[in-house]
Order: C-alpha cells, then sequence, then structure tokens
C-alpha cells in the first residue's frame, strides 16, 4: 500500500499489508474516510478456495481491523470487489459461490469500526457477480452481470440492484448491449441529475475479443434512451 500527496503526488508512506490466513491475496477495492481507508478483496486459502476479506487502515497505513466476513462466505469461496463509503461505515460488494456453476452477488455493509451491520444476498438460482457499487439518494446501486448457471456463465445480461440503506430490493434490472453477447457490468456512479452511468463490457466468448459499453439511467435504472 502507499499513500501520496494528493496535491504534488508526493509519495508519503509506504508499507507492506500482509495476513497470515492466505496463501495469496488480491486487493480490488480502496475507500477513503475520515480516519483512514478501507480496502476489500480476495485471498487463497492452502485447500485453495478462496475467502472475502475487508481490512481498516488509519493514516499511516496501520492496520485497525481486519476480517473476512463469514456472514458471505462458503466452503466454496467468494470475494469482495468494491468498497464504498456511505458517510457512517462502508458498503461492499463481490460475489459467493454456491456451486461448481451457480454464485450469488453478495451487498454487506460494515460498521465504521468494521464488523458487519447486515448481508444480502441476490440471485437466487444463478450464477450473478457483484462488481461495484455507489451510495445513492434512497439506498445504494449495486453492479454486476448475471447468467443461467454454467462452468463459463455465457451468455449473460447486466445485472443492476438497487436497494435501500437495509439492504432490502427497491427495484431489479437486467440488460443486454447486444443480441448474443455476453455484457458485464464493471463500473456504476451516481450523476448530477440523481441517475447512474454505468459501464462493462460485451464480448461474444470468453475467448474472443469484446467492446467497452457506457449506459446511462434515470434514478430508478430505467436505460435512457
Amino acid at each position: 500500500m502507499a499513500l501520496f500527496d494528493g496535491a504534488t503526488g508526493e509519495l508519503l508512506k509506504e508499507a507492506r499489508i500482509s495476513n497470515d490466513s492466505f496463501h495469496v491475496a488480491f486487493v480490488d477495492g480502496i475507500a477513503s474516510y475520515d480516519e483512514g481507508v478501507a480496502i476489500v478483496g480476495w485471498g487463497i486459502i492452502l485447500d485453495q478456495s478462496f475467502r472475502p476479506f475487508f481490512m481498516l487502515l488509519d493514516d499511516t497505513l496501520g492496520i485497525v481491523k481486519q476480517t473476512g466476513p463469514a456472514e458471505c462466505s462458503n466452503a466454496w469461496g467468494s470475494d469482495l470487489m468494491e468498497v464504498c463509503w456511505d458517510g457512517d461505515g462502508f458498503i461492499a460488494t463481490g460475489s459467493v459461490t454456491i456451486d461448481e456453476t451457480a454464485t450469488q452477488l453478495v451487498l454487506v455493509r460494515f460498521t465504521r469500526s468494521g464488523e458487519v451491520d447486515w448481508c444480502r444476498t441476490f440471485g437466487e438460482g444463478m450464477s450473478a457477480h457483484g462488481r461495484s457499487v455507489a451510495v445513492t439518494r434512497n439506498g445504494y446501486a449495486v453492479l454486476g452481470y448475471i447468467s443461467e448457471p454454467s462452468l463459463y456463465g455465457l451468455p449473460g445480461d447486466v445485472y443492476l440492484i438497487l436497494t435501500d440503506r437495509s439492504g432490502n430490493v427497491l427495484s431489479e434490472h437486467t440488460f443486454g448491449v447486444a443480441e448474443a453477447t455476453s455484457d458485464q457490468g464493471y463500473g456504476i456512479d451516481v450523476t448530477a441529475d440523481g441517475g447512474l452511468i454505468i459501464s462493462g463490457r460485451t464480448f461474444v466468448s470468453a475467448f474472443a475479443p469484446g467492446d467497452l459499453f457506457v449506459i446511462k439511467t434515470d434514478p430508478n435504472g430505467n436505460v435512457l434512451r
């Protein structure tokens, strides 16, 4: 981990963060708040399955709290891919693997001290993955992709879920960019008018090149034409 000066880009602090629970670990999301930063990701343990982690660091990059939330994990494996500060705590998304082909999108909220507040899963009976989350006026917007259960999860659609601040579903949306393709959402943010801007990729197979896309929706998640 490295801390830089926001104005000059000067390197202020560099630290190696270790976690003895994992054989190897990957950081996928980071969010700053008034006391430091939160990071999320996943790691591989000795039995070769993967587990999520959430970690709080202070403004000197010292570890304040680290946890592998059991509420959104199981023997098959799971991950956390993105985290945001919501003004009072942290909201993170990722996925939890149910069996060889089925995966559920997971949304988990942590308190500002790093304790699990609640955990929700979406996409039961499907293969659903969470890749990005944003704080909205009414709660949270969670983005990823969903498909019928299969070894490679193709083809599939963009998966957008709007929830309240307790993780209860306000609306769910799936949409594709083109026919006979797999469309995956990877980035989401709230625009000045309260709508959502979504980015991702579309491709015809896991081994073929694809294209990027950008989608604009209204505050209710409806695609603007």
